[in-house]
């Protein structure tokens, strides 16, 4: 599966259900492999009247075997201590469990991340969790991006967890606040 989404602007995140989910089946014969999902240069804009609907699910969620490419975005949103949803959440499926030489990438880099106005009982986060025992290798790269004012979250604004062999490379971010 290959998908792109650029220079867009969401607009009134908070009033909506979920974002962009990534689900494939690949467990049947010709399923693909491979893909690349591509996000670049995504902004949100903030509605006057804000209702704050609860999530229903995530900004992007996927449990794809394609590659994940985040960049060049302003992320300025949050979900709610109440929404068990993270904003970013990217794992592996048992059913998408390739034994395999390709080398799966997940990207975020040259990013800006943090709250919109609203600061009580909020987090913004990414959680990238590849347990299924797959014995593709992940290469994760989470560089180049801005954290701020981050304090207060009622999460870790970054969880990784890799069990499958490859590397997590974390650099030349800036976290403050």
């Amino acid at each position: 599966m290959n998908f792109e989404a650029t220079n867009f602007n969401v607009i009134d995140y908070q009033n909506m259900n979920a974002g962009f989910i990534f689900s494939p089946e690949c467990n049947h014969q010709g399923a693909a492999i491979t893909g690349d999902i591509l996000f670049d240069q995504v902004s949100f804009s903030q509605e006057s009247d804000i209702v704050d609907r609860y999530k229903t699910g995530g900004l992007i969620y996927s449990s794809s075997v394609a590659n994940l490419t985040i960049t060049n975005s302003i992320f300025n949103i949050h979900h709610r201590e109440l929404e068990d949803f993270n904003v970013f959440e990217i794992e592996d499926s048992s059913i998408c469990s390739f034994d395999d030489d390709i080398i799966q990438r997940v990207t975020f880099a040259n990013n800006s991340v943090t709250f919109n106005n609203k600061r009580d009982k909020v987090f913004q986060n990414i959680d990238i969790s590849f347990t299924s025992g797959s014995t593709r290798t992940k290469e994760i790269s989470i560089t180049d991006n801005i954290f701020y004012e981050m304090n207060g979250a009622m999460k870790s604004f970054l969880k990784v967890v890799n069990q499958s062999p490859g590397t997590v490379k974390f650099e030349g971010n800036t976290v403050s606040n």
